[in-house]
């Protein structure tokens, strides 16, 4: 059956998520309930809060093999913690249980106050962190996590 993964930020990109978790995997639209999405100061990519009554759009990822989910990890890094939520899927909002990669306490200080844009970041970003995720390609080397890409 293999993992799910909600993705609300740069891993809502199928090429990055590809490139990072070194597999395809099929993809639905999806949204989180009661959690925001968060610009982060300094950074090209986004970080997810519990917040009551709010609500993130984004993608769920299935049958994820264990082996994707560490590369995820490692990519993730630090910054964030892998927590269990439920998801609501494509049009018919069908609750089902995925994995989400939400900010730590301990880094929220690196908050805005607005949602994070996946236009801006395909924009100003998307081509470079391909590039990036490339040359980390599973084939190659581990992936970066967030801090080592994306900061201005």
């Amino acid at each position: 059956m293999g993992h799910r993964v909600f993705a609300y930020g740069t891993l809502m990109f199928p090429s990055i998520a590809h490139a990072v978790a070194g597999e395809a995997a099929p993809a639905r639209s999806a949204r989180l309930d009661d959690h925001a999405r968060h610009a982060l100061r300094d950074r090209a990519f986004p970080g997810a809060v519990p917040r009551p009554g709010s609500r993130i759009d984004g993608r769920v990822y299935e049958h994820l093999s264990a082996a994707a989910l560490a590369r995820i990890d490692a990519f993730e890094g630090n910054l964030y913690r892998r927590e269990q939520v439920w998801v609501r899927v494509g049009e018919e909002g069908r609750a089902c249980e995925a994995l989400v990669y939400l900010l730590r306490p301990r880094w929220r200080a690196l908050l805005l106050a607005r949602d994070w844009s996946p236009e801006q970041f395909r924009r100003d970003w998307l081509d470079r962190y391909l590039e990036i995720c490339g040359e980390a390609s599973p084939q190659r080397r581990p992936t970066p996590g967030p801090t080592a890409i994306g900061r201005r």
